[in-house]
């Protein structure tokens, strides 16, 4: 399965979808295809062909290549159209499979019964989904929900049951009520999280949702999202150690959405207790990123991105523990979304020796990587002029002939690299050789207005060991 596929075609959504399918989902979404058509018909053969040829089809002529060999016979509408339908299909496939696998299926059955005239059947499924919502194994925005739902639609129906039942309206408004404090404290916990919030659209936004929120009855989720809050609006130490507890406790619903996004905001906001000084033990740090790997939150179809990777290398060097990050990265390195593993080890290992000033193990680390994916080229290259620049008083001249070439093929690269990458290494580069040359003016006017630059908080602290 290829997870990062340019396809330029009118029908892009089809082949994204069926580029991304594991082989028992193939064979999953085969049955449900069959469904709909014979295995003989010209849309099952089409299926086939996608599922042969789905690593092929990259661009629109090679559509049309599957057009031709194929389906000579077909006007190019026909054919289309086909892809088309096909589309549908899958998509109400995939609504099938995701209903399948959640708890919604019960709960769908209460209304469809109901509609029915199925009172008796209603009913007994109900019970069962309101001991199951009762009895979920942690904490889940869910749980609220799904009771939420299950007494709205027995009784917003002809079911005799809202009249056998007198206290069924006051459920429904009960659970309704405590889903809505829910929901509206996941939204303020957002809102104070979210960075590109102002902060005139935080407070307005508090301020209108704590209103709110004070009217409404607690429910079991109370205490935990308002300690998120606390974490998140006051930096409170006690506030994480009780959620770190928490999840490690397994007291949140795993893989819940609630789960993911405690987990985020602990994995977000030890990084800055830390820089904070809120906290002086570096395991917390190194066992939360752990537990954001384990747990697999931060994964994207069981893979670490590059981008969260390196991230992830910044923020464990900054606890200055050198032996546990390199067993870290020696630990999860195989995790990343990459083709080599062992080069992505090094760089890792480079951009770790930079973080704790061990400049002089750097081109070590990267001379070891025998080939350099593109995205990784730019990072290393970075890192091998830094080291040069720390070792420049004995080779002055390999210092300058190697940063004025980076900035020689960061031109060559520009129309290949994102404007933020250009930019950001080529006024790391400048800013080097501008201090090299003790051009500490020149070096500030580059870090002061340069709105992408790599390493800018190191290179402030250049300046100022310069200038003393």
């Amino acid at each position: 399965m290829m997870t990062e596929k340019i396809i330029k075609t009118t029908h892009y959504k089809l082949i994204l979808i069926l580029d991304q399918l594991e082989p028992k989902e193939w064979r999953a979404l085969k049955k449900f295809v069959l469904m709909y058509t014979r295995e003989l018909s010209d849309n099952f053969n089409l299926f086939t062909l996608l599922r042969k040829n789905i690593d092929r089809l990259n661009t629109n002529a090679d559509v049309k290549n599957l057009h031709a060999e194929h389906f000579p016979q077909m006007t190019s509408k026909t054919f289309f159209n086909m892809f088309s339908r096909l589309t549908l299909w899958v998509e109400d496939w995939m609504v099938y499979e995701d209903m399948r696998k959640s708890d919604q299926r019960d709960i769908r059955l209460i209304r469809l019964y109901n509609s029915r005239g199925l009172y008796k059947e209603s009913n007994a499924i109900a019970n069962k989904a309101i001991k199951t919502a009762k009895n979920k194994p942690g904490l889940s925005l869910m749980a609220t929900e799904n009771l939420a739902k299950i007494y709205y639609y027995q009784y917003f129906s002809n079911n005799p049951i809202k009249y056998q039942d007198k206290e069924l309206l006051k459920k429904m408004i009960a659970f309704e009520l405590k889903r809505c404090k829910n929901i509206l404290m996941i939204f303020q916990n957002q809102s104070l999280f979210f960075k590109r919030t102002t902060p005139n659209e935080k407070e307005q936004h508090n301020n209108i949702l704590n209103s709110t929120i004070k009217l409404l009855p607690s429910s079991d989720l109370t205490e935990l999202l308002s300690i998120t809050k606390s974490l998140i609006t006051n930096d409170d130490f006690d506030s994480l150690i009780k959620i770190k507890q928490s999840l490690k406790n397994n007291e949140i619903l795993l893989k819940s959405d609630l789960h993911t996004l405690t987990t985020m905001y602990a994995f977000s906001t030890t990084p800055r207790l830390w820089a904070r000084n809120k906290f002086k033990d570096p395991q917390i740090v190194i066992d939360t990123l752990n537990y954001a790997i384990e747990s697999g939150v931060i994964l994207s179809d069981e893979k670490i991105e590059t981008v969260l990777w390196h991230n992830m290398i910044t923020i464990i060097s900054i606890t200055k523990e050198y032996k546990k990050a390199k067993e870290f990265i020696e630990r999860w390195h195989t995790k990343v979304n990459t083709k080599n593993s062992l080069a992505l080890k090094s760089l890792s290992m480079a951009q770790l020796c930079f973080h704790q000033e061990k400049f002089h193990e750097i081109r070590d680390h990267i001379y070891q990587m025998k080939s350099i994916e593109p995205e990784h080229k730019e990072r290393a290259n970075s890192l091998i002029v830094i080291a040069l620049y720390h070792d420049r008083k004995k080779n002055y001249k390999l210092f300058t002939d190697y940063a004025h070439n980076l900035l020689r093929q960061l031109k060559r690269s520009k129309s290949k690299i994102s404007k933020s990458t250009f930019e950001g290494y080529s006024n790391l580069t400048k800013t080097l050789i501008a201090l090299a040359k003790s051009s500490f003016s020149e070096s500030e006017i580059i870090i002061e207005h340069s709105q992408h630059l790599i390493y800018r908080t190191w290179l402030r602290k250049e300046i100022k060991k310069g200038k003393h």
